[in-house]
């Protein structure tokens, strides 16, 4: 006989749990057991999941949950009357997992306190098809037994029996060990027999194998915030909460064998079948209709309207885009998709009917002509050769995927929409389950050891390889320093071990992103749902993951919010205002997409603010490439990732566009497909399109092909290369070139990219840039009014100042009596808002902005006697003054700040009496003119800092003014360049393939903190801030003179002392770390860089032919100043080159854009 876990916790039971759903079914079917159940604690995050990888192992899935039930009322929550049992319920049937799931959801939506609870009154109305175990210790009836309370067990036994029904119900014995459990055990078989109320033995698994208790005891303590050390705290001991095998129960339970065997006999009981099919909400068509036919007309319809308004291609006939449609109708027909497509338009046809902007398309779904007649997309595939196959391919049983992006503020009424349509209890957003990530979970296992957290944090941010999620095996196998901490002591070793196996470990469940499920009946009925409680609006949220609901039969949209469509929307309701220009002539005009001087900025690399061409890496790339079509920047979107600049791919197409490079098409019947790349093979749509043209595939065959490399199926591959050649012979091509073509497809699959993604974004791109051009303070102020939203507001306008100087718009201090609450135009410049300062919004803004329509505010007493004091606080009012806010009042800032205090007291006194009906006896007077020259004022310094501190930038002046020519001049990047590259796109995460860049950048050292490392050694930290912004700057213990360092800088620590100095850092970018920093590797005082005291400009480059092409450029400014050299790799070494003494530099070559254009470092000494 065997055996079947019907208590298992696995990591859903979140930091609880710590069994990985896919070892524990192996570890089952190891052990011979045909089921087993999952039932985690108060929620079934882990369901699908299980439920799908049992299935696919032959193991059957008992999907349950250990369920807590309030004493009395899940209502009831008041605190001391709200005590809670637990109960594990399982399903029996289809039936009974609906009404799990309207338990556990219940116990989130009704009866949350602390913890999820349902009640008995509940678990009688939703208790058909469910099986009831007792649960642990702390069920009712072992609770009642423990406390000598027989006649309660019993009671409490019988009722549970009634509530599921006889035969449905069984009370459940555990032997871990516990002493209390060895005293229940005997009274629940008593109990049993005397009631006839069957027997079940459980182990109560939290982890899956015996010496992983400890690991879990170290998870339960990162939960509870507790120390291995700490005496009162939650534990599970001992190791016994495993998941044991038939023999290790057997020992346990042998006495009373049918408790083994009812573990079987449940699991026989239950049956459950989850929808494989996809469940479509029924969308209601106009009478005399079908889906079918409905879906017919509106892409009809849709196609006349755009030939009509002229927006389809004029060199392609109207009867191409007829056929098309008539092939894309079938497919979708055939499929059974016409609902969904019609769903789609539905949600679309409205947020378009009321203004909410809906973006040009996102991924695949650009391919379909059906989508663009729909008004889904707003890109014509026949004009860009785009494929309805890559989309929805007809050979392949895959449901299509439209991601819509709307604009972010406006993307609420858009789901608000689909639930007043369909019903809110049809309708729920999608859980997402955070993990412990390598870096995180190594810190919270040394907390939970007492190791310090100075060690936790030295070891991931020195020891660790660099890099986004690096995981701990990485670092081990990577990082002979990490191994050796490892190895160093035995403690070391055990946090190591630990933290890996608790690494990936799930932690906390949030929702996700954009996922929206929308059902044909109750959510609650198919999926449970959970309440985000942390969340201002608490929102009904299904507990699956986004990788499974749809392998359930749920139907998942995903209602992405873009920020671009938000500044867009706000760009055009400016310009109407300002220009009169409505958004439908501004669209007319965008979607031409042939104006140069939107591409001129796209050629000059000024594309700051411009959807995905922002990053200076990719403004670099634009500079070079010198676009001229969209097509341009379709490829350009495409190729700036990794693999295409790492493979060179990149460089060879910017040389075929400019003539550089000879275009080789490879076999001349390829050029109608290349000929828009140069010869180069840069879309996944290619490759299918060449097996279409060469072999006679079709395009769904092909898209299988495009696959099958992408992903590199080598046993797919295989087959399909004979295919492919076979076909190519017979179409009359030679066999040698086939087998060469294949094998350069292969290559290029591995990083082409899709199209339709690319030509979607590449025309938002297009439009942004196109607002930027020719209406630019009107997108400045959209820009900076969207920022302002953010939550890192200060940090996010700093970053768009240098855009603003790029257009020669001046961003004026705010005015507290002509700013409104955002950005506002005020001739050729931007009023700051009153709401983007820090410490200002909500209630106190509204009551400004309110008072102000009285009458502007005459004095800052006159301020303080209007405003409503309750809601408009001190802290407030410090950041108004702080931000110049009262200047055009007259008083001086420093003497607002200092007096507030008084003043504020006399204005609430004041206030008070009128509000009683008094006249005040004595009321605040308003300086005179002559009072207010003798007021004190900040230093310019103080002054700016506090400025800063509120706005995010210097509003009357900069610390640096007098030295912004020199820093400039004498920096290789500014520290805004610097930041840029660490909000890259996880696509662009190297800047043009490099791991690290070496930067001279001058500014102001601020924020020093020395501190020791691990050796004892001194080290610091300190911010550097420029023109553009500050980052930090470590200076690690070689720097040190005092530490012997190898590299040290001599007289660092006194330079460093120099609080608020001037200097010229020289360091190294690590790209690879999570986030911005420089490392030391000389400081330079400003007064001896800028006396011209630098002899040397030292070059890095990456080969000779790098050298001869700069030395071309450098002809222009030969002069006296300064020696060249350059620094090339060579096997892996740095080989120093030293040009001629002849040649030599002019200081002027420090002006140019030669480095930035060309993307080369460079030092001076």
């Amino acid at each position: 006989m065997s055996f079947v876990h019907l208590h298992t916790h696995t990591e859903y039971s979140l930091l609880d749990g710590l069994t990985k759903i896919k070892p524990m079914i192996k570890r089952a079917k190891e052990l011979g057991m045909p089921a087993i159940a999952v039932t985690d604690h108060g929620a079934m995050f882990g369901i699908a999941e299980f439920y799908l990888a049992a299935k696919a192992e032959g193991i059957k899935p008992l999907l349950g949950c250990e369920v807590y039930v309030a004493k009395g009322s899940r209502f009831n929550k008041e605190k001391g009357k709200t005590g809670m049992n637990h109960l594990v319920l399982i399903a029996k049937n289809n039936k009974g997992y609906q009404n799990l799931c309207t338990l556990v959801s219940k116990g989130y939506t009704e009866g949350f306190y602390y913890k999820p609870r349902i009640d008995l009154e509940l678990l009688e109305e939703y208790s058909e098809g469910l099986i009831g175990l007792s649960a642990c210790l702390k069920g009712e009836v072992s609770e009642a037994i423990l406390n000598k309370d027989l006649e309660h067990a019993e009671k409490a036994a019988l009722r549970f029996n009634k509530i599921f029904g006889k035969g449905n119900f069984f009370l459940e014995i555990q032997d871990h060990g516990l002493e209390d459990e060895k005293f229940v055990a005997p009274q629940m078989i008593k109990l049993a027999r005397k009631l006839d109320i069957p027997i079940v033995a459980t182990n109560d698994v939290h982890y899956l194998e015996k010496e992983d208790s400890f690991v879990h005891d170290v998870l339960l303590c990162i939960q509870t915030n507790k120390l291995l050390t700490d005496r009162d705290r939650m534990r599970y001991e001992p190791e016994k909460f495993y998941f044991k095998s038939r023999e290790e129960m057997e020992e346990l339970f042998g006495f009373v064998p049918e408790a083994l065997d009812n573990t079987l006999k449940i699991a026989e009981m239950c049956n459950v079948e989850l929808p494989s099919k996809m469940m479509f909400p029924d969308f209601k068509v106009p009478e005399g209709f079908t889906l079918d036919s409905y879906l017919k007309k509106l892409s009809y319809d849709g196609l006349f309207k755009l030939r009509d308004s002229g927006k389809l291609s004029s060199n392609v006939p109207f009867e191409k885009y007829e056929e098309r449609l008539e092939t894309e109708l079938k497919v979708i027909v055939e499929k059974g998709f016409a609902g969904y497509f019609l769903i789609v338009w539905d949600f679309i046809n409205y947020a378009k009917s009321n203004n909410i902007p809906v973006g040009p398309g996102r991924g695949s779904a650009a391919g379909s002509l059906i989508a663009f007649t729909l008004g889904i997309t707003d890109v014509d595939p026949i004009r860009y050769k785009l494929l309805f196959e890559r989309f929805l391919n007809p050979e392949r049983k895959s449901m299509p995927d439209i991601d819509i992006d709307f604009c972010k503020l406006k993307r609420e009424e858009v789901i608000n929409y689909v639930k007043e349509k369909y019903g809110e209890e049809k309708v729920s957003q999608i859980a997402t389950i955070s993990r412990m990530k390598g870096k995180s979970a190594f810190k919270d296992v040394a907390r939970v050891m007492g190791i310090a957290a100075s060690e936790a944090n030295m070891v991931t941010t020195k020891l660790f390889p660099t890099g986004i999620n690096v995981t701990i095996s990485r670092a081990l196998e990577e990082s002979d320093e990490f191994k050796k901490y490892m190895e160093s002591s035995p403690e070391k070793k055990k946090l190591v071990e630990t933290a890996l196996k608790i690494e990936d470990t799930a932690r906390h469940a949030g929702i996700h992103a954009a996922g929206v499920i929308i059902a044909p009946r109750p959510i609650t009925e198919l999926a449970p749902v959970y309440i985000e409680t942390k969340s201002k609006a608490p929102v009904p949220i299904v507990q699956y993951d986004k990788k499974y609901v749809e392998k359930i039969g749920l139907l998942k949209m995903d209602f992405l919010g873009l920020k671009t469509l938000s500044i867009i929307d706000y760009c055009e309701k400016l310009i109407f205002e300002r220009h009169g220009i409505t958004r439908e002539e501004l669209e007319r005009e965008m979607e031409k997409l042939n104006d140069d001087s939107v591409f001129e900025i796209f050629r000059k690399g000024e594309t700051q603010a411009i959807f995905q061409f922002e990053s200076p890496g990719m403004r670099g790339l634009l500079r070079k490439l010198k676009p001229t079509v969209i097509e341009d920047l379709i490829a350009a979107n495409a190729m700036y990732r990794p693999g295409p600049i790492q493979s060179g791919l990149l460089d060879s197409f910017i040389k075929r566009k400019h003539g550089l490079e000879e275009i080789d098409y490879f076999i001349d019947d390829l050029k109608e497909i290349l000929e828009e790349t140069y010869g180069t093979i840069i879309y996944q749509e290619q490759i299918m399109l060449i097996a279409q043209k060469l072999a006679g595939y079709s395009l769904g065959e092909a898209d299988i092909l495009r696959r099958a490399m992408g992903k590199k199926q080598m046993d797919v591959m295989m087959e399909q290369q004979e295919k492919f050649i076979k076909g190519g012979i017979e179409r009359g091509y030679p066999k040698e070139k086939l087998e060469e073509l294949f094998q350069i497809m292969v290559g290029f699959a591995e990083y082409g990219f899709n199209k339709s993604h690319s030509t979607a974004y590449a025309i938002l791109a297009y439009k942004t840039a196109y607002l930027k051009v020719k209406y630019p303070i009107e997108f400045a102020t959209a820009v900076l009014t969207l920022e302002q939203m953010s939550t890192t507001k200060v940090e996010d306008i700093l970053k768009i100042k240098p855009m603003l100087e790029s257009l020669n718009i001046k961003l004026l201090p705010p005015d507290i009596n002509k700013s409104g609450e955002s950005f506002t135009i005020v001739g050729d410049n931007i009023l700051f808002g009153l709401g983007a300062i820090k410490g200002v919004g909500g209630a106190a803004l509204e009551s400004i902005l309110e008072e102000r329509k009285k009458g502007e505010y005459k004095s800052f007493n006159d301020f303080l006697k209007r405003v409503d004091l309750r809601k408009v606080n001190k802290k407030v009012i410090e950041s108004l003054i702080m931000s110049g806010a009262f200047d055009s009042l007259g008083d001086k800032r420093k003497y607002l700040f200092e007096t507030l205090e008084l003043s504020l007291k006399q204005a609430q006194k004041e206030q008070e009496e009128r509000k009683r009906g008094l006249i005040p006896l004595f009321e605040i007077e308003d300086n005179e003119e002559e009072n207010r020259e003798n007021q004190p004022e900040w230093d310019k310094t103080e002054l700016l800092e506090k400025e800063f501190e509120v706005l995010g930038f210097y509003a009357s002046g900069h610390p640096l003014d007098d030295y912004a020519k020199e820093l400039r001049r004498f920096s290789t990047m500014s520290v805004r360049e610097i930041l840029d590259l660490y909000e890259r796109d996880e696509e662009e995460s190297d800047y043009l393939g490099e791991d690290s860049i070496n930067v001279v950048i001058g500014g102001i050292v601020k924020k020093v903190r020395f501190r020791k490392d691990r050796n004892g050694n001194k080290m610091a930290n300190f911010e550097l801030e420029d023109l553009t912004g500050k980052v930090e700057v470590v200076a690690f213990a070689s720097c040190f003179e005092e530490n012997k360092g190898r590299n040290a800088i001599e007289n660092l620590s006194e330079m460093l002392k120099a609080e608020n100095g001037i200097f010229f850092v020289y360091g190294t970018v690590n790209l690879k770390n999570d986030r911005p920093g420089i490392i030391l590797n000389n400081l330079v005082p400003y007064d001896k860089m800028v006396k011209n005291e630098a002899k040397m400009l030292v070059v890095e480059v990456k080969d000779g032919s790098q050298v001869d092409a700069l030395k071309q450029e450098f002809e222009l400014y030969r002069g006296d100043d300064l020696a060249l050299f350059f620094v090339i790799r060579f096997e892996g070494k740095k080989v120093v080159i030293r040009a001629a003494e002849k040649f030599r530099l002019s200081y002027n070559i420090l002006d140019s854009d030669i480095f930035k254009t060309l993307g080369i470092t460079y030092n001076l000494s």
